[in-house]
């Protein structure tokens, strides 16, 4: 999956996704790409987008919600939702 997010001030961004089950990863994205923005952001506004790509694997079939939560580093929080419906082939038996 990949999600952009766009901040219009000078903020870090927080991809945080939740896989259902109670599988979950996050990742930070720096505004001035190396490291994390000062309180009240002294150095003026410089507005960014970030894109987070990642997988995930489920080991079995179901509907699973998939939700991914972006938080920028002043409390602007937007997130998104999705059900995924995991379908396995089914197994097989090899003679041997």
């Amino acid at each position: 999956m990949t999600a952009t997010a766009t901040d219009p001030g000078s903020d870090d961004l927080t991809f945080a996704w939740s896989w259902g089950k109670g599988s979950s990863e996050s990742r930070i994205y720096y505004n001035n790409g190396v490291g994390p923005d000062p309180p009240k952001s002294p150095d003026g506004v410089f507005p960014f987008n970030a894109t987070d790509t990642t997988a995930h694997t489920y080991g079995d079939n179901g509907v699973f919600k998939v939700s991914l939560t972006v938080q920028d580093d002043d409390g602007g929080v937007a997130t998104y939702e999705i059900l995924v419906n995991v379908h396995n082939v089914a197994p097989v038996i090899n003679e041997v």
